[in-house]
């Protein structure tokens, strides 16, 4: 069962999960997903939710599969609008409160299990084109990192990026990030054809396979 009141803080920002009975949560996904800068760095990897039905039924899924017990899962990125007053708190629980916030993205850490290396998760993350180059990403994914690696015990993580994505990879570097080369991935795209994402990782222990292959349901 997904608390829907969880949420991690960042000085700017709030952490939480996406609820699919909301259709404010699927219009942004829908928005975010459909951007043209998005579908640029997507490079073929992600296909676009272009509907509000299609953006619910991903939430869905997603929802399903976060565990409790490990968090994995697509996490909404929101701005933190600050109090009428000063010292003023507001009692109303975080699944009400971050309605009233701005939505500029996403942040992700999934595991996917690869053929031949360890079972490790691999960050993402998506924002708006209007909140992008204010530190906002980098932001998100470094509150993300640090509940994994304080919370969950976490030290091993790979992210995946379009080569042409420069932006992403700064944030790759910038977060302690290191290169791995291209490598070509299955598993990825709904026809099974293979892409060839920069691989990045942190903290990890041993080499990744020149072709990357996901397991069945994952």
């Amino acid at each position: 069962m997904i608390d829907f009141n969880f949420h991690i803080d960042t000085p700017r920002l709030t952490l939480s999960h996406f609820n699919p009975a909301l259709d404010s949560h699927c219009d942004f996904l829908v928005a975010l997903w459909t951007q043209p800068s998005a579908l640029r760095a997507a490079g073929g990897i992600a296909t676009p939710n272009s509907t509000r039905e299609k953006a619910r039924k991903q939430i869905e899924r997603d929802t399903e599969r976060i565990h409790p017990e490990t968090g994995y899962g697509r996490y909404l990125i929101s701005l933190k609008m600050p109090l009428s007053s000063p010292g003023a708190h507001d009692t109303r629980p975080l699944s009400e409160l971050v309605e009233t916030y701005i939505k500029i993205g996403t942040v992700t850490m999934k595991v996917r299990q690869y053929v031949d290396t360890p079972v490790l998760p691999d960050l993402g993350f998506g924002l708006l084109e209007a909140y992008e180059g204010r530190g906002y990403a980098t932001e998100a994914a470094t509150g993300l990192l640090k509940y994994f690696e304080e919370v969950k015990g976490t030290r091993e993580f790979l992210g995946l990026v379009h080569p042409d994505n420069e932006r992403s990879i700064a944030m790759m570097k910038r977060l302690g990030f290191r290169e791995e080369g291209v490598r070509g991935v299955l598993g990825l795209t709904e026809d099974g054809s293979a892409v060839e994402p920069l691989c990045w990782s942190r903290g990890l222990k041993g080499e990744l396979p020149r072709i990357v292959k996901l397991k069945d349901g994952e």
